[in-house]
This record gives structure tokens, sequence and C-alpha cells, in this order.
């Protein structure tokens, strides 16, 4: 592996002048830059981590902790997206990865023990479902963090506008004539559940709509087969609503599902409606309206003020809120025109 001085030599530079190139100082020319940055990647000059750790005191690398109750772990439609947009933006800044765990070797410890093992510079927390002794201790630690999904004072966090895009898609539905609007809940446990279920409470209430309890599915952990469950529910009402809303997009594909299966049409029949705007909404047939979080938003912004804050550590602590964006497609009928 070629080192500095080495490169130094090919470059007629001294090795204060490469390094200082390499790490990007603005006491040298961008021509000299320009230079010593083309001789390494000629040369194949790969910089010493261990070196670098040295002089910065850091470590490069940032720990993700993901845990979700739905077991689908990194394949899981929505935050597999996010993670790896976080993930392509944290490596442009020159950081790593690290998918944290909370077992080491044969022991079980907290996402903290691990974090503080790896030396990891910050952390980027995703999803809620931590048990409460595991998520007090990375919340309450010094080390720079940022949450995705979910609520909190302490600590930087980044989150969809989740109550008023729900509302909104209410709003949607009654514009295209739906007076009998449906809802699968999630997890009311979760910021996000919470959050949607009021934004359809409220809608309803606004445009003086049905909340009854039959009107109310549950699809806590926001999956296909919640949704396709849901159908079975459906096809024994005597008068169904002409919409259903949904939590997730996972589970509104696994109702459109069931619903043909039980021969129940899409849209005709029953309009459908998701959240997240997943890769599959838009293959599927007919094409899924839902509610789009803007995932490369979310994404870069939670790369870059983990990294600005890992930085500047005594940066104030902020939260970041992402408008949704409804995305129509075929899955809703206009009522309004089926009367004319």
């Amino acid at each position: 592996m070629v080192n500095i001085k080495e490169l130094a030599k090919e470059t007629g530079y001294s090795v204060a002048t490469v390094s200082k190139a390499l790490n990007d100082y603005p006491d040298v020319s961008p021509k000299t830059k320009k230079i010593i940055m083309a001789k390494a990647k000629e040369l194949g000059y790969f910089p010493n981590s261990f070196g670098k750790n040295l002089v910065t005191k850091r470590s490069f690398t940032i720990g993700v902790v993901f845990e979700e109750q739905s077991g689908v772990g990194l394949s899981h439609p929505f935050f597999g997206e996010v993670l790896s947009i976080i993930k392509t933006h944290i490596e442009m800044h020159g950081y790593d990865m690290l998918l944290m765990s909370k077992k080491i070797g044969p022991y079980v410890r907290s996402y903290m023990d691990h974090c503080y093992q790896k030396g990891v510079d910050g952390v980027i927390v995703i999803s809620a479902d931590l048990d409460k002794e595991n998520y007090n201790r990375l919340i309450e630690s010094n080390l720079p963090m940022i949450l995705i999904d979910f609520q909190n004072k302490i600590k930087n966090t980044i989150y969809t506008n989740n109550f008023k895009s729900t509302f909104d898609s209410v709003t949607y539905l009654v514009n295209k004539g739906h007076k009998k609007i449906g809802y699968i809940r999630g997890d009311l446990n979760r910021f996000t559940g919470k959050e949607r279920y009021a934004g359809f409470l409220a809608g309803c209430k606004h445009y003086g709509l049905p909340v009854t309890d039959d009107l109310i599915f549950d699809g806590r952990q926001y999956l296909f087969d919640e949704g396709e469950k849901v159908a079975s529910l459906i096809k024994q009402m005597p008068e169904p609503p002409t919409a259903i809303l949904c939590a997730s997009d996972t589970l509104a594909i696994g109702l459109m599902k069931g619903l043909f299966n039980h021969g129940i049409r899409v849209p005709e029949d029953i309009s459908i409606m998701g959240f997240d705007d997943i890769r599959m909404a838009a293959q599927i047939y007919p094409a899924l309206t839902t509610v789009a979080q803007d995932k490369q938003s979310i994404g870069k912004s939670a790369a870059e003020k983990l990294i600005d804050q890992i930085t500047n550590p005594h940066q104030k602590v902020e939260a970041i809120m992402v408008d949704g964006m409804i995305i129509e497609r075929q899955t809703v009928l206009d009522l309004n025109q089926k009367v004319k």
C-alpha cells in the first residue's frame, strides 16, 4: 500500500503539503490539491484510518439502532429505503455505518454498551420499539444522536407530519364523495401510530363523518397479513365503508389482496388509501393512492444533522418535521363522477 512519504516523493511535494492536501486544508492551492489527489488515485493510495483516528479522536463510524416489532429488519420497505439514503450521505462525509446489536459475542448488552465498545461518534435511532431501559440510556447519554420517526425533547428528531398528512387524506377522500370511511390503525403506543390515528379522528370530526367501532380496525404491527385479515371483516359487513384509510402501505396492500380474494373490487367496490409510498405501492395493480413520506429529505437531513452535531457538539437540539404529500394513483374512486 502506498503511504504519504511515497506519495510525496512521486509528486515532488513535502510530506506536510501532501498530508494537508489529502485532508483538504485551505492553505494548499486548488492546483496543488488536484495534482496530489490525481496521483493518489493513480497509485491507489488509501488513508490510514487508524492514524486519522488518533489525530481527530474520532472513529468516523456512526451507529444505527434499528429495532421494529414486525421482525422484517432491514427489508422493511420504508425504513430500509431511509437507511440506504442515510448510508449514501454519511459515506460522502467519510463515515462508515455500523448496525448496532444488543449482543456482543456471547453476551447480551445494552445498545449503549455496544456504542461505547465500538467507539461510535454518533447514533441514529430508527423506530421506537426499544425497551424502556435501552431507550432511556441512549437518550440520556452524551452521544450526538438523531431519532427518526418519533418525538423527543432531549435529542435531535426528524419525522413526517403524520397528523396533518392523515387529516389531508380524509379531506382527499371527502372531496371524492366518500362519507363513510374506515380506518386500519397502527400501534397506538408509538408516536406515528398515535399521530396518524389522531389525524383521522380530527378529519372525521371536521367533516361530520361517523366514527364507530365497526369502522376501526387494528394493524398494530403494520404487516401485510394484518391488512389481509381485515378484508374478511369487511366481507361480513352488511353496509361496508366506501373507502378505507390505512396507517401504512403494507396494511393497504394486504387489504387489497384480501379483498381481491373475496371478490371485492378496488376501487369499484371499495377505495383504498395508504401511507408511506413504499416502492411496491406504484408497482402493484391497481397502483396505490397513498401519502408519500419524503424519504430523501428524511435520510439526507438525518445524516447531515448528526454529522453537524458531531462536528459542533454544542448546537441546540432541533426537531425537524417534514411534510407528507398525497400521491394520486388508481385505488380511490371518485363517487362524484359516479353519481353523474
